[in-house]
């Protein structure tokens, strides 16, 4: 077995665990840096099929402490993870649990640019479709998946109170309690319409194949997608948390900032996220008419969805937010809100 010094993330860390564990050689290793630079998206297939799952809530049944992080433990049937690079394959929920630190703002078991997050939560599955069990699916290369969710502290989370309520009854290892009040796996991941804050967004996919990521100032990730155009320059697709609503509108580098309408003005924020890595297209619609796989890209303070959309405008192509129950497209132009009912609207290929 090895000693407490043989190993650890700081002197000892992963560059050097090779040198005492062979098997760590390999390419399919933990932990991962994920340098969004280099990171690659088959968009096409993602497409095609996207990734689906299914969690009822009746599925979380054991809450365990198995000594170095919380886990609940599941009843599979009913529960559901293909598509995307599952292809066909069935896989099934075996259990859940999170990776945490000693300070909110390292805890997770993988980077992204070498940041790291104050948890990580793991969904693992099991392939039912080329495995009879659990334990003879985690032999085989193909055989588990799993789904990670990077996490940042905020407001309080339902269904992780219910959990953190909880762990007081498991404050021992090998400590169990069974489940009385319901927990949907489900509502653990990112809502559809609102994410949260890049670069975790690069693992959390809006509409199957889109993410957002994290700017400021005029600062341009890698893989932003230009929507629009100004008098002298491209504007990209933004969105921007305002007056208690995430809002779509215009990122116009050369000003820093994303330009959201609101309140029949437009209001300037310099933190916001840009659209990134996919190749949506803009189809022509009218009033409440928004189409089935037009994007989620936000949502008003009442939590209505809002969708991003654009409109010619004074020699512009000028983008914003799409609000099919005022059966307009709004924009911000000139320190206005603007509303148009004839618009173009952001949906998947």
């Amino acid at each position: 077995m090895a000693g407490w010094n043989d190993w650890d993330y700081s002197f000892n860390g992963p560059s050097t665990w090779v040198e005492k564990f062979p098997m760590a050689a390999g390419s399919r290793q933990s932990p991962v840096n994920i340098e969004t630079d280099r990171a690659e998206s088959d968009h096409e297939a993602l497409s095609n099929k996207p990734l689906r799952w299914k969690y009822p809530a009746s599925a979380s049944r054991k809450l365990v402490n198995p000594g170095y992080c919380w886990r609940i433990d599941c009843d599979g049937d009913g529960t559901m993870l293909s598509g995307g690079p599952l292809k066909d394959d069935i896989y099934k929920l075996e259990q859940y649990h999170c990776h945490w630190g000693c300070s909110d703002s390292r805890g997770s078991e993988h980077t992204v640019d070498g940041q790291a997050f104050a948890g990580e939560l793991h969904l693992v599955h099991w392939n039912t479709t080329k495995y009879r069990t659990f334990a003879e699916a985690a032999k085989a290369s193909d055989g588990l998946a799993v789904l990670g969710v990077f996490l940042k502290v905020g407001k309080t989370h339902e269904e992780m109170d219910k959990i953190a309520r909880m762990l007081p009854y498991v404050s021992h290892r090998d400590e169990m309690v069974d489940i009385i009040d319901p927990i949907d796996p489900s509502k653990l991941l990112p809502d559809s319409n609102v994410q949260p804050s890049a670069p975790a967004d690069l693992m959390q996919r809006s509409g199957g194949s889109v993410c957002w990521c994290d700017a400021t100032g005029g600062n341009l990730p890698s893989g932003a997608v230009a929507g629009g155009e100004d008098i002298d320059e491209p504007l990209y697709i933004g969105r921007a948390n305002h007056g208690g609503a995430l809002i779509p509108g215009k990122v116009k580098l050369s000003h820093g900032v994303c330009y959201v309408p609101w309140g029949g003005e437009e209001h300037g924020k310099p933190e916001y996220q840009i659209l990134c890595g996919c190749t949506p297209r803009w189809v022509a619609t009218s009033g409440e008419n928004v189409p089935p796989n037009a994007i989620p890209a936000g949502e008003t303070e009442d939590g209505e969805p809002l969708f991003v959309g654009r409109v010619a405008h004074e020699g512009t192509k000028t983008i914003g937010k799409v609000q099919a129950s005022h059966g307009v497209c709004y924009i911000p132009f000139g320190g206005a809100e603007m509303s148009f009912p004839e618009y173009e609207i952001l949906v998947e290929q």
